[in-house]
């Protein structure tokens, strides 16, 4: 159906323009002008049924107040002396100029602005276009915003297409801007050329510009926020295209909501950047990014507020965007995941380099506590291996405290603040990683407040730094057998949840609690317990039987505890382990976050032991809450995550 459409399209222009007269000129003159010979002969003006073409060593000048329309344009014949079009200096916005057909600029050929004032007048095709070798389309001028082109080709099914010959410079091929309105979502205008933009950045309308080859520049000066249209448009950068931003990108209501951004499509050998290394910019996806090959490249930030799909490529930010830049507020994050927004991820890589500010503490990696998360490959860099500018106290900082990655390598090398610390300001991260967690250069510090969950699907190496402090929990719940690897000599908690088994790399002091949940604890090389430690038989084992494994559950514990809950965050149900060093009344309850009680777990007389506790929070909204043991002068609160 699309093919017969695209023929009966083209037969309709071929019959069009067969029958439309064509009028060369036959010197040089206003376009309006009726004087025979300067430039029209016969001193007969061009009307919508004309093709026009404006020989070689003549110039034509559009006047008037009136608008003009042609069905077909050519510029310039090869020759010596080309052929040129240019605007009056009387012309005003009103005058608009609508070429029904095709736009031809031959080689030699020029278009220009001539000397206009700073609001050019649009420019309406609704064919093809093409410039020659030695062609000239210099439509903004140096203190203006310039000539509005805009793609309105009705045709459904068709594409229009800018193509080119030769080298062009950002003086042989600039616009003020671009708009693309096509009557479908789905009709393209396919560009294999370089050319430039003045004002801004393309403006989606309705329908798709793909860069197939060749680089899209926009070199707008402007710091403001750059809106690429509504959400009917398209832009994509397939095959060796490119695209360049100097500024902002991001809709036109700024950090918020209020505007909308055009969908990005990316699937390219080439590049597609916003920002400059010299400059501070956003790229805040109000629509929709999709990056399945080539190179993003970010300087300053990414705000994901709608949905971000990433299968391949690269997607590198770097918030602070070398020396002389406008480094971004601590406050910011260099990449962040609106509550609202999808972020997808089955693939590709994301780096990040430099902390965001010399003061204040930013997040670089921010993902909501309440966004869409559907993580099933790719790499988070942080650092990539780039010796970073010092950033604040907290260094690189990273909050996960939902969101499951995949591989996450820490590549920073050492010095002055370059430590990449789980926080979100005083509070504790949880780091939930699917494959690999790789610390090749510089600190991950995980002893912030309370201490972090920290959960390995896959390897756990470490040539770097771990800091994973004195109340972490730690939890190995791969698909396929694992080794714990660069598991700390001494840690809190240790949970064992993987039915292929997990061996222990080295040998290990577990200070509290030791959950088999599921599968065999290769214990070979042996842990040790510490004098509050106990283990707790959930459901998996010990390959060597020890005194510990067989009398875990009789165990007198010397110290009272909590453990920290698991999973969590979690729906709907979680377990709490807790101790008893004495026989006395034990309560365990679960508060919101505003103190009301939500749930009593225990609470009666217990005997000295270790116990399980389980809430079911089926009825409940999604949130923090609190646990709180208490039992004779001994108090302990945990906070837990709700997350449906």
């Amino acid at each position: 159906m699309k093919t017969l459409v695209s023929f009966l399209a083209l037969t309709v222009l071929l019959i069009f323009s067969a029958n439309a007269q064509t009028i060369t000129t036959a010197g040089s003159g206003n376009w309006r002008s009726t004087t025979p010979n300067a430039p029209w002969p016969g001193g007969i003006v061009p009307t919508s049924s004309n093709n026009v073409i404006i020989a070689d060593g003549h110039t034509v000048t559009l006047d008037s107040s009136l608008a003009f329309t042609v069905a077909n344009l050519t510029i310039g014949q090869p020759g010596i002396h080309p052929g040129i079009l240019t605007y009056a200096a009387n012309v005003t916005a009103a005058n608009s100029f609508t070429i029904t057909g095709n736009l031809t600029i031959s080689d030699s050929g020029r278009f220009e602005y001539g000397p206009l004032p700073s609001v050019l007048p649009n420019v309406y095709l609704g064919g093809n276009f093409f410039i020659g070798t030695g062609a000239v389309l210099n439509l903004a001028s140096g203190s203006s915003k310039g000539i509005m082109l805009t793609f309105n080709s009705t045709a459904t099914g068709v594409d229009q297409t800018v193509t080119s010959t030769g080298n062009h410079t950002y003086n042989d091929f600039k616009f003020g801007n671009i708009f693309v309105k096509r009557p479908s979502v789905t009709d393209r205008v396919l560009c294999n050329t370089t050319m430039w933009t003045k004002a801004g950045p393309i403006t989606l309308l309705k329908g798709i510009w793909e860069q197939s080859a060749g680089t899209l520049n926009d070199t707008s000066a402007s710091a403001s926020n750059e809106n690429m249209g509504s959400t009917n448009g398209t832009l994509k950068i397939t095959g060796s295209g490119s695209y360049a931003c100097t500024s902002s990108l991001q809709d036109s209501a700024g950090i918020g909501r209020g505007g909308s951004m055009a969908a990005i499509y990316i699937n390219t050998t080439g590049t597609f950047s916003t920002g400059t290394k010299k400059g501070s910019a956003t790229f805040q996806n109000s629509n929709s990014l999709t990056l399945v090959a080539g190179t993003v490249n970010i300087y300053s930030r990414y705000a994901d507020l709608y949905a971000t799909t990433i299968s391949g490529g690269t997607l590198n930010i770097d918030p602070q965007s070398g020396a002389g830049a406008v480094a971004v507020a601590g406050t910011s994050n260099a990449f962040t995941v609106d509550s609202a927004a999808t972020f997808n991820m089955s693939g590709g890589t994301i780096n990040i380099v430099n902390p965001l500010s010399t003061t204040g503490a930013g997040l670089e990696m921010n993902f909501s506590k309440y966004g869409n998360y559907n993580i099933t490959g790719g790499t988070i860099n942080i650092g990539n291996g780039v010796s970073s500018l010092a950033g604040s106290a907290d260094g690189f900082q990273v909050s996960a405290p939902t969101a499951p990655l995949w591989n996450l390598v820490v590549n920073n090398p050492s010095g002055t603040n370059r430590q990449v610390a789980l926080t979100d300001g005083a509070s504790p991260t949880n780091l939930a990683v699917k494959n690999n967690l790789t610390i090749t250069a510089g600190t991950l510090n995980a002893n912030v407040g309370t201490g972090s969950n920290i959960s390995v699907g896959g390897a756990f190496s470490n040539t770097g730094t771990f800091n994973g402090g004195s109340a972490s929990t730690y939890t190995y719940n791969g698909a396929s057998a694992q080794t714990t690897g660069a598991l700390p000599v001494t840690v809190p908690n240790l949970t064992i949840d993987n039915s292929k088994g997990v061996t222990l790399s080295r040998a290990t002091t577990i200070t509290g609690v030791l959950r088999l949940a599921a599968g065999v604890f290769d214990n070979t090389i042996p842990f040790t317990l510490g004098p509050s430690g106990s283990v707790v038989m959930a459901g998996g084992s010990l390959k060597v039987t020890t005194d510990v494994e067989e009398n875990s559950t009789n165990a007198v514990p010397l110290t009272f505890f909590l453990s920290q809950n698991y999973p969590n965050p979690f729906n709907p149900s979680t377990t709490f382990t807790y101790q008893i060093a004495k026989e006395g009344f034990v309560s365990v309850k679960i508060f919101d976050v505003l103190g009301r009680e939500a749930a009593t777990l225990v609470n009666e007389v217990k005997q000295a032991g270790t116990y399980p506790a389980t809430w079911n929070a089926a009825g409940f909204v999604s949130g923090i809450y609190l646990c709180r043991m208490q039992s004779g002068s001994f108090t302990e609160i945990k906070k837990i995550i709700l997350m449906k």
